[in-house]
């Protein structure tokens, strides 16, 4: 496992990490034994060629009530740079599934396209993404930038606030005015 730059996160039992080619993998924190690992190339989730990219770390999200025996009431979110624009991945914390649930009124459930969205500029075709996404109460917070120092009227930078359980967008904000 290349966890090169990736902080990992430590809840629910285990740690989390990503990788660079869009993985999240559970490590049992005192042995570093892999519990389970996600990889969207696998799950059929991406389909792009495997594009290294940077991965500072996951973000955790646990139910406030949770419902008994339901998937996906803890969930690892992992943001990743893809050849078709970016995602964000919702995976379920104790089993690695993915969260059919999150964006499930979408093309494409389990993940949040960014491709979806205006960025701003004259294109919206590439994003990319070196934060780790962060959760707040019950929205995951995940900002990215543009190719602005390689392409003109690149895709904006934005800071995108998402429902945890939904993958509906509840805010967006770009520092660069219309």
């Amino acid at each position: 496992i290349n966890l090169y730059e990736t902080t990992p996160l430590h809840a629910n039992g285990a740690l989390y990490a990503c990788t660079r080619l869009g993985r999240i993998v559970s490590l049992d924190p005192e042995t570093g034994k892999e519990k389970w690992a996600f990889d969207p190339h696998k799950a059929g989730l991406n389909t792009d060629e495997p594009r290294a990219s940077i991965c500072r770390g996951a973000a955790y999200w646990e139910a406030a009530s949770p419902e008994p025996s339901a998937t996906c009431q803890k969930r690892v979110f992992r943001a990743h740079t893809t050849e078709s624009g970016g995602r964000l991945y919702a995976v379920d914390a104790d089993t690695g599934a993915v969260c059919k649930d999150f964006a499930a009124g979408t093309a494409h459930p389990g993940y949040v396209a960014f491709s979806d969205f205006q960025w701003g500029g004259e294109t919206k075709d590439y994003v990319w993404v070196s934060s780790a996404p962060m959760v707040i109460r019950d929205l995951v917070v995940v900002a990215n930038s543009g190719l602005d120092n390689i392409r003109a009227n690149s895709a904006d930078g934005y800071v995108r606030a998402f429902d945890v359980r939904t993958g509906e967008q509840k805010w967006a904000f770009t520092a660069i005015p219309p």
